[in-house]
């Protein structure tokens, strides 16, 4: 991990382009030496070229009050991650691959506006302002075309012509249908949803059963017609659920052994 930072920064996405490129998005508190209780606030961009022996600093972009970054949602040419400042706007960070891995920043005008799907050059956000929750769709220029009433919703994809999310880590059983008439329908899934991910011939879902179980269902013909392909009582929680979306499903699973989680 040489070239990231020692102290202060946490790590809150990575992921591999390709065999040999990486990205890291991180957050970075770096203290004043003289006057502990100031820091300077900022998300930073490492990109690896060499399987992640070594990272560069590409993008440093400061917030006085950065609360949150996360949900980062993965396209073929770009990374889309929320971030929230405390004065009640939220903002969009883009981050393209190439040339030279350059990062954009879009003011939402919510409070909070979390990227879930990418379609068409089109991306579904949900934002909520006063606990009220709206799915959003933008254009390329980041332009609202289109704003409805939604679920709280923080993953899905699009199956079958319809949006199919859910609500992760969330102790409910509830899987959200927008129909092709914009009309939203909700079914119920064998397992509390964790996470969602599209296969070649259909989806599949992972989550927890009542008894604290991991289980994995697949979904081929409809969605009120799930299969089930897995299902293991050594593991509490599934930590991530990644598809090649034609016939590989790849599961990181753990548990809590006191007051840690293991994987």
């Amino acid at each position: 991990m040489d070239g990231i930072p020692q102290l202060g920064f946490t790590i809150s996405y990575a992921c591999f382009l390709n065999q040999d490129d990486g990205i890291i998005i991180g957050r970075h508190q770096e203290y004043n030496d003289s006057i502990q209780t100031q820091y300077r606030n900022s998300v930073e961009i490492y990109m690896s070229s060499n399987k992640g022996a070594k990272w560069l600093l590409k993008s440093e972009l400061h917030f006085d009050d950065l609360i949150h970054i996360g949900n980062t949602i993965k396209s073929d040419s770009s990374l889309l991650t929320p971030l929230f400042s405390q004065n009640g706007d939220a903002y969009l960070l883009q981050i393209t691959y190439a040339p030279g891995y350059p990062a954009k920043l879009t003011s939402t005008g919510q409070t909070r506006c979390y990227p879930i799907a990418l379609k068409n050059n089109l991306l579904y956000s949900v934002a909520d302002f006063k606990d009220e929750h709206n799915l959003i769709t933008m254009d390329s220029s980041y332009h609202v075309i289109n704003c409805v009433p939604s679920p709280s919703l923080s993953q899905c994809l699009f199956w079958k012509d319809e949006m199919i999310a859910i609500k992760r880590y969330v102790r409910n059983n509830n899987v959200f249908v927008l129909d092709k008439n914009g009309q939203w329908g909700i079914s119920t899934c064998p397992v509390s949803p964790e996470f969602i991910a599209e296969l070649e011939d259909g989806i599949c879902i992972s989550g927890i059963t009542e008894s604290n179980g991991v289980e994995v269902y697949f979904y081929n013909q409809s969605i009120h017609n799930p299969l089930l392909i897995y299902s293991s009582n050594d593991y509490t929680f599934v930590k991530e659920l990644i598809t090649d979306k034609e016939d590989t499903i790849i599961l990181v699973l753990g548990y809590t052994s006191g007051i840690f989680m293991k994987y």
